[in-house]
């Protein structure tokens, strides 16, 4: 029997160990904008974007200030800026793609705000959540999005460090502590694999089942890591927030073909009637690139 549970247990780590991606530093770029938080992939333009709060001042004009919706490309060019006066403390973005709108995550308000790409918002959500600290600046870091369930993840810093999974009407429907880090700076719903890839400061990045099973630990390089995310062909990409650095990690295996993104119809039947421009797929730089 003891000799039957050892086998078993050697097959679920081969099994684990096959099943996590491996990745590989690919490129380092310089993002324009001051203290960015939160990532994601936008298929329809292949680009990114990242959040951050509303900061004060004449320095914080100068250097990329303002609080907003920021979309670079993947080698850390500012392309377009979405101020938000309504937002407060932005920490973590997602992505919608069967309604080709942003989930925003608020730290302080505790609650996710969906906006249309005008920046118009169009819901809030209260996330139910019993926070065992006062501190406002320990709430929501990260949301991510699955449009096959049409759940919406959310994780929280600490106190504690949790990943809670919601209904569209803000239900809690799963959740768990993350144990393996003192801290939560994001997270990310991988469609392919059915899992949570969840960010830390403390240089690591948890694969986890959507059910809270640790799959695997990734080390990563960034510095106080505050987003991530993943394109269609796999590329990993992670924000810094301390230096304004844009990681891309390249994946050690790429797909043949990439996953076709679930696109919103009226955006797709939009870009084909008015004939809108869509840029260029662009690809990482070589390793130790740096702009």
């Amino acid at each position: 029997m003891h000799l039957l549970t050892l086998v078993l247990a050697a097959l679920v780590f081969l099994n684990s160990s096959v099943q996590g991606a491996e990745y590989k530093l690919s490129g380092t770029f310089h993002v324009a904008v001051k203290d960015p938080s939160g990532l994601i992939y936008d298929p329809i333009h292949d680009s990114l974007w990242t959040v951050r709060d509303h900061g004060s001042g004449l320095a914080e004009k100068l250097i990329g200030g303002g609080g907003g919706l920021f979309e670079i490309d993947k080698k850390g060019k500012v392309l377009k800026k979405m101020p938000l006066k309504a937002s407060n403390d932005l920490e973590g973005i997602a992505y919608r793609a069967d309604t080709d709108t942003f989930l925003l995550a608020e730290e302080r308000r505790r609650e996710v705000v969906e906006i249309d790409r005008a920046g118009k918002a169009l819901r809030t959500i209260k996330v139910p959540i019993k926070w065992g600290y006062r501190d406002l600046n320990h709430g929501i870091e990260g949301v991510a999005y699955d449009p096959r369930s049409k759940s919406i993840f959310v994780a929280n810093e600490k106190y504690p460090t949790q990943v809670m999974e919601l209904t569209e009407d803000g239900n809690i429907v799963n959740s768990f502590e993350v144990i393996e880090a003192s801290n939560i700076s994001d997270l990310y719903y991988d469609a392919t694999t059915d899992r949570l890839l969840v960010l830390s400061h403390e240089n690591i990045l948890l694969e986890f089942t959507r059910k809270g099973q640790l799959i695997k630990t990734f080390p990563v390089e960034a510095d106080r890591a505050e987003g991530i995310t993943k394109d269609s062909r796999g590329y990993l990409y992670i924000i810094c927030e301390a230096t304004s650095t844009l990681y891309v990690y390249a994946p050690e295996v790429i797909p043949t073909s990439a996953p076709v993104p679930v696109t919103p119809q009226a955006a797709t039947e939009k870009a084909v009637n008015k004939g809108t421009p869509q840029r260029a797929p662009t690809k990482p730089k070589s390793a130790g690139s740096k702009k």
